[in-house]
């Protein structure tokens, strides 16, 4: 049994070598090297400012530089060029070895140069093989440039390390050009580091260890139980090994962790290593178990955390456990890739197990030591319920979790002590000087409209639908593509009201923006990355869908054809007041066109229109549904499916083959809403259509990072905003005012209803009201009239405002027993 045990082990531990030489290509590791961006002082001690070259016309500038690693991936250079929009030209980029030999070239256009208040470098790729430790040139070249401001490159005083001479048009220049230049080597050492890791443990794994026994000195004959002296120094070290293979995942390295080891943060999460390890020795009594068992925890929780964060670029929120089922619904959905640092996180894990579960066991606490223990684990969880969950300790200690950009500050807390900080996120409290009362005195002027009072305004079909992933990823930088992606929406001008729609959630998490449109409410007072359909509609609440069936519309339907009780749409739907819902088994008279693994947003716009004949065979009221789409949902990989990419990404520095994918699906949306459009232009009865996207789509931060032309760590506020804006139209087969208006998806549904010229509640024309004063407010971020952005918690000349509507929607979603109804639906 014994030697059955070890073949296993030995079995698992190859597995794992064999699993990193499987992926080899992750040792392949991009470093940017650029010399030191010091300016030197003038005789005051002031910086001087850096010397411009210019560009305009046909100039040639040449730099040589030392490769330090066997391949180079891109450039990234300085240019001034501030009025490049309205320029000509174009910028050449070539790296010559030093007989002349052209290795790699690339160009953009004058007009596609970087130039923004947050960046002014533009990358170009050049993507070739070169000898390490040899020297190379980069050579600019300005072709026909044109500019009334001019276009320039920065040069600087110092050459550094890296930088040998510079030329301009041939003749010798001091200094050197502000550049980045990326370059790719081997980590052949880590490859071999971790074979080595995996073969001491499997040596250890295979020696007697459980049989070893240390003679003690003296003159009498003791002996030391090797096997329980290891058993126990594993025993204590898996709370350590548990921290940092979670960390590993995130990126640490040894340094690193220590460094965080030694301060209040890494302290802090040793305690709840040490809680949870303390715990589940009290359940298996045994060491041995309690080691693997914490580990193997840990590593999975860490690797589940890592996808997560790949997938939609936030880490695992404690809001997100509300959402597990859906989760693993959509997990099925995407790919799965390692990283380096994921390697080494499942190394140490697979050789710590594994090692571990090689030695004997042993009889761990008797009942009465067990109980005491159990009393001894209450003082240290106490504290930290009390502290830690439902207290400020951290945030005393400048210890949080940002809300607007979680991945800024989770790794560097530890991902444990991160997790449990989003917690104190997720519990809503009443706010400062709530009342029902102070409530109705705020709101006592905005009177409902009359659901049964008739009407002369036009009373059109509402179709409104949000579409999964749609968005124009040109908000977030300047992609360069072969044509336009979305031409249709974007020529689309008359009777037509459209602009930008300010979101939530970024990625995922799309049960949040429909939350927004269909209630009026905000995210921006509630746990980030909570999710409002599995945690706080428990009972009938206010809703546009209500509100249309009140003034007499007819369908009243949800459609999403895709597994109906992802976030629990099927229990809050009819909550919500809708009176039917659709998923893809109940189509049956519209033939279902897959894109990938997913329904497409033809056959979505084909079910609309069904569902809207279906309805005029019955009744003359105007009619209403509400559709959310699935065919541009994330996972553009491979796994599920591809389709035809005619509509290129020609930007050298942004190719991505999954947003290249993106793209392209985002066309054939175009294409399918062009369809329903001119489906309804030929209708008689007056009718609206809504579109908006519910977030922008899953794609790599290093993607984003190309597109928006910095690092994340780098994004400002504004950068960010753009991440979570998302296009939306109204369009109207009759005359409307048009319009273009940018506003957060909270307002939207009231806006549509302005447009329209629909009754509306008191709860809706307050909200046109906010508008005007804070056109946006998300659960990251607002913006007033007066186009300043703040993060939520900067006080403003709008804070009071904020506060008065927070109050309004505590008294709406969590005060149900004081709700004003007369305030939140039309009036009976």
């Amino acid at each position: 049994m014994k030697n059955i045990k070890k073949v296993l082990l030995v079995i698992i531990l190859l597995v794992m070598t064999i699993t990193v030489g499987i992926h080899k290509d992750q040792f392949y590791i991009e470093k940017e090297y650029s010399a030191s961006n010091t300016m030197p002082l003038d005789e005051n001690g002031e910086k001087v400012s850096p010397a411009e070259i210019s560009l305009i016309g046909n100039q040639e500038i040449r730099q040589d530089f030392i490769a330090r690693e066997s391949e180079i991936t891109k450039v990234m250079i300085d240019f001034k060029a501030w009025e490049q929009k309205n320029g000509a030209g174009t910028i050449e980029v070539d790296l010559e070895d030093q007989t002349g030999n052209v290795l790699a070239s690339a160009k953009k256009d004058v007009k596609k140069l970087k130039q923004s208040k947050t960046s002014v470098t533009t990358t170009f790729a050049l993507n070739v093989e070169v000898e390490k430790n040899q020297t190379y040139s980069l050579v600019i070249k300005s072709i026909d440039v044109e500019s009334k401001k001019g276009v320039y490159l920065y040069e600087m005083q110092e050459k550094g390390k890296l930088f040998g001479d510079l030329t301009v048009n041939d003749e010798s220049a001091d200094g050197r050009i502000k550049l980045q230049i990326g370059m790719m080597h081997f980590a052949a050492n880590s490859m071999y580091m971790m074979y080595a890791i995996l073969l001491i443990a499997i040596i250890l794994v295979c020696l007697p260890l459980q049989d070893w026994k240390l003679k003690l000195p003296g003159k009498e004959e003791k002996t030391l139980d090797m096997n329980k002296v290891l058993s126990r120094i594993l025993f204590l070290a898996s709370v350590p090994m548990s921290f940092f293979i979670v960390q590993r995942y995130s990126g640490y390295g040894i340094g690193s962790f220590i460094h965080l080891s030694f301060r209040l943060k890494g302290i802090t999460n040793y305690l709840l290593y040490g809680l949870i390890w303390w715990l589940i020795y009290l359940i298996c009594n045994r060491t041995k178990y309690t080691a693997v068992l914490l580990t193997g925890l840990s590593s999975i929780a860490g690797l589940a955390n890592y996808f997560v964060w790949e997938f939609r670029g936030i880490p695992v929120m404690a809001a997100d456990l509300a959402s597990y089922g859906t989760a693993m619904d959509v997990a099925s959905h995407y790919s799965y890739e390692l990283n380096l640092s994921a390697l080494w996180a499942l190394v140490y894990t697979t050789a710590f197990i594994c090692v571990t579960l090689s030695l004997r066991s042993y009889k761990g606490l008797k009942w009465k030591q067990r109980i005491c223990s159990l009393i001894g684990f209450c003082i240290p969880y106490s504290v930290f319920y009390t502290q830690l969950l439902h207290g400020d300790l951290m945030k005393k200690h400048g210890i949080t979790v940002s809300v607007w950009e979680p991945s800024r500050n989770y790794a560097s807390n530890g991902s444990l002590l991160s997790f449990f900080l989003s917690y104190t996120y997720y519990v809503v409290d009443e706010p400062k000087n709530y009342s029902a009362g102070k409530v109705e005195e705020l709101v006592q002027d905005y009177k409902s409209d009359s659901a049964s009072e008739t009407s002369d305004t036009v009373k059109p079909n509402i179709i409104a639908i949000m579409n999964e992933a749609y968005s124009d990823l040109n908000v977030d930088g300047n992609l360069e593509t072969s044509e336009d992606y979305m031409p249709f929406v974007h020529g689309l001008t008359e009777d037509t009201v459209k602009g930008d729609l300010y979101v939530s959630v970024f990625a995922g998490n799309t049960a949040n923006t429909e939350f927004e449109f269909l209630t009026g409410c905000s995210m921006a007072f509630l746990p980030f990355r909570s999710i409002p359909y599995d945690t706080y509609i428990k009972d009938n609440f206010p809703s546009l869908t209500h509100n249309l069936i009140s003034d007499g519309y007819t369908g009243n339907e949800a459609v999403h054809l895709l597994t109906k009780n992802a976030w629990n749409r099927d229990v809050v739907y009819p909550l919500l007041g809708f009176q039917d819902f659709i998923g893809v088994s109940d189509v049956d008279n519209v033939d279902v066109e897959y894109i990938r693994n997913f329904v497409s947003d033809q056959t979505d716009f084909d079910v609309l229109i069904s569902r809207y004949e279906e309805s005029r065979k019955t009744s003359e009221d105007p009619f209403y549904i509400f559709n959310v789409t699935i065919q541009n949902h994330g996972g553009y990989s491979a796994s599920q499916g591809l389709i035809d990419t005619p509509i290129k990404i020609t930007g050298d520095a942004q190719k991505d083959e999954a947003a290249e994918q993106y793209i392209n699906l985002i066309k054939k949306t175009d294409d399918a809403f062009k369809n329903l459009v001119e489906y309804f232009q030929k209708v008689d009865e007056p009718t609206v259509i809504v579109m908006f996207g519910d977030h922008q789509p899953s794609l790599s931060t290093s993607f984003y990072e190309s597109l928006i032309g910095k690092k994340s760590d780098k994004f400002t506020l504004e950068d960010t905003k753009n991440k979570y804006t998302v296009p939306y139209i109204i369009w109207a087969n009759y005359d409307i005012q048009e319009e273009e208006v940018d506003m957060s998806a909270n307002y939207l549904s009231a806006y549509l209803m302005k447009v329209i010229g629909g009754k509306m509640t008191g709860y809706q024309k307050y909200l046109m009201d906010l508008y005007e004063q804070v056109p946006m407010i998300t659960a990251n971020a607002y913006q007033g009239a007066d186009g300043e952005l703040h993060e939520l918690d900067d006080k403003s000349q709008y804070s009071d405002l904020i506060q008065e509507y927070q109050m309004i929607q505590y008294n709406n979603l969590f005060d149900s027993k004081n709700r004003l109804e007369e305030f939140y639906y039309l009036a009976q």
